[in-house]
Order: structure tokens, then C-alpha cells, then sequence
């Protein structure tokens, strides 16, 4: 009788062991896969090539677009498109940051007090929306 209950004790104890196993495996494996992988939002910013054709013809647009708004005679050109960003909004945003230099000014003194200033960054934020045959500046920040 004794011999039976140590054997039921015994058994009891493998069981308790293999659920034991079990459960630290699930666990091992659900916060593997949820802490290597986090979720993706749905409509958030996604990182995309800023060689891309595409972002760069959205950069050449709003290049176009800051030339015409700027107020101090100078235009500028793009040296780089540092990140590109695009996000499913009503259309396609991008979100561009780019490295911008002093192309051509009205007067040659300030060409040369830009000149000596170093790139400028800029953000800006273009949505376009092809069905509309629409693109327009969002956004416009430089420093």
C-alpha cells in the first residue's frame, strides 16, 4: 500500500514536471515572437528608398514649391534626400528630409552670405493624390 502511494506521488510529480515544461515553452515561444516582431500600425509612416523614383519626383515638387514661397531671392537645390517616409492617408504622403543648398540669388551679396552658411535641412510633407491628379505641400520646415 505504501509502494502505491509513492508511485502515485511519483507519477503525479512527472505530470507536474511535463505541464510545468509545457507551459514554459509556450511562454518562451509567444514573447519571442511578440518582442522580435513588434506589431506594424495599420496607416502609420513607413520607412521607403529615398532613391526611389518616385519620393524623388515628390522631392523635386516641393523644392518647387519652397523656391516659389521663399522671400530671400535665393532658390535652393536639393544635395541629398537624407530619410523618405510614405503613409496611406487620402492619397499617398510623404514625409521627405532632405539637405538643401543655395542654388542661384537675385543679389550677389547675399549669394555669398548663403554660400558660407552650411546645408540646410528641411521637412516636408507632400500628399499626393493620383485619382484627383493632385499634389500638394502639407508642411514646409527648415533649419
Amino acid at each position: 500500500m505504501q509502494q502505491e502511494g509513492s508511485y502515485r506521488r511519483s507519477r503525479f510529480m512527472q505530470q507536474s514536471l511535463i505541464m510545468i515544461h509545457w507551459w514554459l515553452w509556450i511562454c518562451l515561444c509567444f514573447s519571442t515572437s511578440v518582442l522580435s516582431d513588434p506589431p506594424k500600425l495599420v496607416g502609420a509612416p513607413k520607412d521607403v528608398d529615398p532613391n526611389n523614383p518616385k519620393v524623388k519626383q515628390m522631392a523635386a515638387f516641393a523644392l518647387g514649391e519652397y523656391n516659389k514661397a521663399s522671400k530671400n531671392g535665393c532658390t535652393y537645390e536639393i544635395n541629398n534626400i537624407i530619410k523618405a517616409q510614405e503613409q496611406i492617408v487620402a492619397g499617398v504622403k510623404y514625409i521627405l528630409t532632405v539637405a538643401m543648398k543655395v542654388k542661384t540669388c537675385k543679389k550677389t551679396e547675399t549669394l555669398k552670405v548663403q554660400r558660407k552658411k552650411k546645408l540646410l535641412k528641411c521637412t516636408f510633407e507632400v500628399l499626393e493624390q493620383a485619382w484627383r491628379n493632385s499634389t500638394q505641400m502639407l508642411k514646409s520646415k527648415c533649419h
